[in-house]
This record gives C-alpha cells, structure tokens and sequence, in this order.
C-alpha cells in the first residue's frame, strides 16, 4: 500500500562539506559600532578614481564654459522623471495590494504574445512562426514548473513592500544613487575627453571604460546594499529602530564600503570584457561572437551572484570573499529556488513599472495635446521609457529586500517565528510543501514480526492480521537539495530492508518445507 507523509519546513544549516554552519546571533549581526572595516583597499582605489578624475576635469575645463540651449530639454525631463518617481510609488502600491496577481497575469500574457504571433506567422508565412511556438512551448512549461512557487514569492514581495513604505528613506536614497549616477556618467565623458587621443592605447581604453562600469556599479551597490540591511534589521528586530534606514546607509559607505566596491569591481571586469569583445569582432568574427555571447551568460551568473553576495555583507558584515562564500552555500542547498524566486520577482518589478510607464505616458500625451498631436504622441513616447525607468529604480528596493529576506528565512525561520508571526505564518501557508510517497509491502506471517524500517515503524500484530504502519515525520525544507536527497536514500533504505526482510521469511518458509518434507519421510511406514 502507499503511505503519504507532508513535510513541513526547518532544517538544520550545514555547508557543502555536511558540517555544521555557525550563524551569528541578531546582535551581533547589527552591532554597527563593533563593525570592522573590510575590504579597504578597494575603496580607497575607488576613492583615489573619482579625485583623478575630477583634478583631470578641474584642470582642463577651468575657465570655460558649457554650451547652453538645453536647459528647457532638462527641465521637462526632470518634470517626467519626478513624474515617474510618483507613478513608481503608485505602482509599488499595487505590487503590495496583488502580487500574485500581477505575476500570473503578466506570465499568461505573455505566453499569449509569443503564441498569438506564432500562430499569425504560420498563418502567412508557413513556417515562420515555428519559433515563436517553441518560445511560447518553452514558456508553457516554465509556468507549469514554477506555478507553485509563485505564493512563496508573491508573499515575499508583499512583505518587501510592506518595508519599503515603513522605511521610505530606502526610495529616496535609490533616487539619490540614480543622481549620483547621472553625475559620474558626466564626469566620465569630460574625463573622457580630456584624456583620450587619436593614438590613445587599448590598455587605455579598457581601463577608461572600467572606470565607467565600475562607478556605475558601486552607486547602484550602494542602494542595495542599504536596502538589504534595512530589511534584515527588521527580520532579525521585533521593534527595529527609527534610524534604520541611516544605520544600514551608514554601515554601507564606512564598513562595508570596501566590499561593495570590491564586488562592484568585478561585475565592472567582465562588463569590460564583454564591451570589449563585442567591439573587437563584431558580428563578422566567430570566435569573437562565441566569446561575447558566454561573457554575456556569465555576466548575468555574476550579477546574479553579487546581488546575494551584497546582501550577506548587509546582514553580517562580512569582507566580499567571506559574503561570496557564504552565497556559494546558499545556492548549493537553494540554488534553483533562488533563481525561481528572482525569476518571478522580476516578473512583478517588471508589472509595477509598466503601470508606471502607462500613468506618465498619459500624462504626458495630455500635456502635448495643449501644442499639437505631434507633441503629445512625442510626449507620450518620452513619457513611457522615462516613467518606466524611474519605477524601476523606485521598485529596485523591494527587490533587494527579497533577496535579502530569502537569505534571512532560509538560514533562521525561527527569528520571524517570533519577530513577526503573521508574516511568518503567510510564508510558511505559501511554501510549497513535499509528499513523499512510501512503498510498504505487507506479507502475512505465522508467527509476530517486528520490523522498523528507516522512516515507518512497523508494530508487531498477531498472526493474520493486517499491520498498521506509522509515519515518523521529520520536518524538513521541501526544496533543499541536499534534504531531498537524505529522503531518498531513506526510502531506499528502507526498500532494501524490505527486500531483506521478505528474502528471510521466504527462506524460513522454504526451511519450514524442508523440515517437514524430512518429517514425512521418517514418519512413513516400512515395508
């Protein structure tokens, strides 16, 4: 017959090695006065960039001034972005009133896309539209693999949101980091120019668009590096400070400053790597091709990598290796379910912005329509591509704390147990649970058997009757690898000493034959 046993979530963290893994405790976790700084040569690279690049720009455009004319441009495109920033909020809003919603919907359309056009294509051209159908196959199953792991990241995404309008300083710290950005990219083309010549070196160029990734790429760490601990200090906190979100900005650009500009530095590397490569061949050299599209696989494993990465150094405050290591066994036990949950968290950024986009494309159509149509279809196409970028970077907190807030629940559920018990009763309701399905074979013996084989206890019954297995349950995380593979080789334990068990009662019973085969023929008459 087949036994069935639910098994809930808790585990035991171990590394990769099967050793135990020691985890701080909350207080030491944010104890911001005990920090340590790591990491400090890169940021004082980082910081010795920047003053080279201003004392080169000082020097060579003292005295002189910009041409103007764009100050109507850049006054409308800060009206727009402003406008965007406002239309972000209404759509983190809505992530927080219906993520699940948004995720399935968006998913279902565009599985609709791919297939409504493949089967346009196939209609006028034949075979044109074959591989939009294989897109719209692949995406098919997809949705059928990660459908219900959707509520777990829905629920994370409700409970980032929830964060990220009691903490509202993450938002203007995020709008902050896009200006920073702006500013650096300016910097960098004055620097640029000022520097490059006709017969300026290759070696010159990788380090001049090193510069510009790895610049980009610190400002932006820096947001989400702030988001993740002000995240983690209210997991790990049941009352957290008011200054939550000036602590963690603090910790990100004193302590742990270094190690975002150290993990910023190599996503910048193979950002340049991969710029390169596509400069050096093009579309016309094979190898360059093949070269640029695996950079372009690693970059994004990379990034990937990183984000986890930063958010250890949020939470522990630990140097960029150390963070990385730690990332490392956090995807050996919940790889696939990390990816599953960027995957679909992306997804719902992705719904949010375009809500965005259309509000301040509206808007913008309406303003235009006081001039002329041209304007306002002018105004409506600036106004989408502009309210879409500023909700993403409103929206890129909520991202960054689901990150963060995966890693927390992984390592310690407990702490939300008691922290936050609502939250942690929604996560553990979305958390998609394991079966496991037990064979047992039930053989009918003359005398009592007692048998416990690994995970069913099997009671001894009398002679003919029917025994009744019990399950002992151990809670364990359904998508842990490692977890999963302890349940399977227990079952196979168990298969095995059934197995043994049935091929000693048949030699028992073949024993018994033989003895009373031996007992007939000495109790037989002689003639």
């Amino acid at each position: 017959m087949q036994v069935q046993a639910q098994v809930g979530t808790g585990e035991t963290q171990t590394t990769s090695q099967g050793e135990p893994m020691v985890l701080p405790e909350a207080g030491t976790r944010f104890e911001y006065a005990k920090s340590q700084y790591r990491d400090v040569i890169f940021g004082i690279l980082f910081v010795l960039m920047l003053l080279a690049m201003f004392v080169v720009v000082i020097a060579v455009y003292a005295g002189q001034s910009v041409a103007g004319g764009w100050g109507i441009i850049v006054g409308f495109l800060i009206v727009l972005m402003l406008i965007g920033a406002a239309a972000g909020v209404v759509g983190l809003q809505v992530i927080r009133c219906i993520p699940e919603t948004i995720i399935k919907l968006l998913l279902f359309l565009l599985l609709g896309l791919y297939l409504l056009s493949g089967l346009i294509l196939v209609a006028l051209t034949g075979a044109g539209g074959i591989v939009n159908l294989f897109i719209a196959f692949c995406i098919a199953i997809y949705m059928w693999v990660i459908w219900r792991r959707i509520p777990f990241a829905a629920t994370l995404l409700w409970i980032s949101s929830r964060i990220c309008s009691k903490y509202s300083g993450v938002l203007w710290i995020a709008i902050f980091a896009l200006m920073l950005q702006f500013s650096f990219i300016i910097l960098w083309v004055f620097f640029l120019v000022a520097v490059v010549e006709d017969d300026t070196s290759s070696i010159v160029w990788f380090l001049l668009v090193l510069c510009f990734y790895w610049g980009v790429q610190v400002f932006a760490m820096v947001s989400h590096t702030t988001s993740c601990g002000v995240a983690a200090t209210w997991y790990f906190y049941k009352d957290a400070p008011a200054d939550v979100t000036w602590n963690a900005l603090k910790r990100t650009l004193t302590t742990s400053f270094g190690s975002v500009c150290f993990g910023s530095f190599v996503v910048a590397f193979v950002q340049t790597l991969k710029a390169f490569s596509r400069m050096s061949g093009g579309g016309r050299n094979p190898l360059a091709l093949i070269c640029y599209l695996i950079l372009c696989c690693f970059e994004r494993i990379i990034r990937f990598f990183t984000e986890y990465a930063f958010a250890y150094v949020a939470i522990y405050g630990q140097s960029y290796y150390t963070s990385a290591k730690m990332t490392f066994e956090l995807l050996e036990r919940r790889g696939w379910w990390a990816i599953v949950n960027s995957v679909v968290v992306g997804i719902a950024i992705v719904g949010g912005s375009l809500i965005a986009a259309v509000i301040v494309c509206f808007i913008g159509i309406v303003i235009g329509l006081n001039y002329n149509s041209n304007t306002a279809i002018l105004l409506g196409v600036v106004g989408f591509f502009v309210g879409y970028f500023m909700a993403m970077v409103i929206l890129k907190p909520v991202k960054s704390m689901v990150v963060c807030l995966f890693i927390c629940y992984a390592e310690d559920p407990e702490t939300l147990k008691q922290n936050h018990p609502d939250e942690y009763t929604r996560l553990t309701n979305a958390e998609p649970k394991l079966i496991i399905v037990v064979q047992v074979v039930m053989i009918q013996q003359p005398n009592m058997v007692v048998m416990q084989p690994v995970g069913v206890q099997m009671q001894s019954q009398p002679t003919g009757m029917m025994m009744q297995p019990q399950m002992q349950v151990q809670m364990m995380n359904p998508n842990d690898p490692m977890q999963q593979q302890m349940a399977m080789q227990q079952q196979m334990q168990m298969q095995q000493q059934m197995q043994m068990q049935q091929q000693m009662q048949m030699q028992q019973q073949m024993q018994m034959q033989q003895q009373m085969q031996m007992q007939g023929q000495t109790q037989m008459p002689q003639h």
